[in-house]
């Protein structure tokens, strides 16, 4: 499969678009980590991956996307589209803002994947889809951005169709950190209080106060919200902390790795896994939730 991120670093013009974006929201924050052109690529990079992963993931545990029809909703630069329609899919992308959409479309041609790739801008509280049209529908780091969620997700489930599936991420609420500014933040602590916070931490609260839903939509509220349109729901993260507690090679960060064997050996790595589940104590939840088929 033709890997797309190698294309920033040989596309010149593909990068400095990139960078000159990344560097933009960073400095928007008042994050100071990544004003540098390559630092901006690697961080970039290093997040596109984290997408890809989750990809491997469906293909792994449900099916291969060859051939499949997905939405990617809130589709910001592209790169969940991109490694669709590498895979073999056709992908439709949406989002509201016109300058990530002109860097995902120039991606798609950097990549030569036009024929597999629509890109638009449009709102995800009103689809320009028919019902039961897509395979797939992703909402990657989207649900705490949306004014309403429950319309949001009614329209994911809209047009979805029967037997296929809707994939979301958003950061936990339970969770102590604020996923956009990457800093230590007690959960529901309010905006108000937020705001301050994030002054006295030297950043710029002004998209926290502006573009994000905190505290971040709660995972019960989401399936709830899936349930009650027909949907099978399951939580990926916590069946995935528990097959890696379980096999610790499964997991890629050497830190990591070492401390779940240390707990394996002292044979409490179950139980520990178990309490996390228990207290939802982990950074980011990832939900499937499959349409009903209804059979007469």
């Amino acid at each position: 499969m033709k890997n797309d991120l190698k294309i920033l670093f040989q596309n010149k013009n593909l990068g400095d678009e990139i960078s000159a974006r990344v560097i933009s929201q960073w400095k928007e924050l008042n994050i100071r980590k990544y004003h540098s052109r390559n630092d901006a690529i690697n961080f970039f990079i290093n997040d596109e991956k984290g997408k890809i992963k989750i990809l491997d993931n469906i293909e792994k545990e449900n099916f291969s996307l060859s051939g499949k029809n997905i939405l990617d909703v809130g589709c910001g630069k592209g790169g969940m589209l991109i490694s669709c329609a590498l895979r073999g899919a056709k992908v439709v992308g949406i989002d509201v803002n016109e300058e990530e959409i002109k860097i995902a479309k120039m991606r798609t041609e950097a990549c030569g994947i036009n024929d597999n790739v629509s890109l638009m801008v449009a709102n995800a509280e009103n689809m320009p889809f028919s019902d039961n049209f897509f395979d797939i529908v992703l909402a990657i780091s989207v649900l705490e951005h949306v004014k309403n969620l429950e319309k949001v997700v009614k329209e994911m489930v809209r047009v979805t169709k029967p037997g296929g599936f809707c994939y979301i991420s958003i950061p936990n609420s339970l969770f102590p950190r604020e996923a956009h500014y990457k800093v230590f933040y007690i959960p529901y602590l309010s905006k108000k209080i937020g705001k301050i916070y994030l002054k006295i931490r030297g950043f710029n609260p002004n998209f926290f106060m502006e573009n994000v839903t905190y505290p971040y939509p709660s995972i019960f509220k989401i399936k709830k919200i899936f349930k009650k349109y027909n949907m099978n729901v399951q939580n990926i993260t916590e069946r995935h902390i528990l097959e890696k507690f379980t096999n610790p090679s499964l997991i890629r960060n050497k830190k990591i790795r070492d401390t779940i064997k240390y707990l394996e050996r002292l044979k409490v790595n179950n139980l520990v896994a178990k309490l996390i589940v228990y207290l939802h104590f982990y950074p980011s939840v990832h939900l499937m939730a499959k349409k009903i088929e209804i059979s007469f």
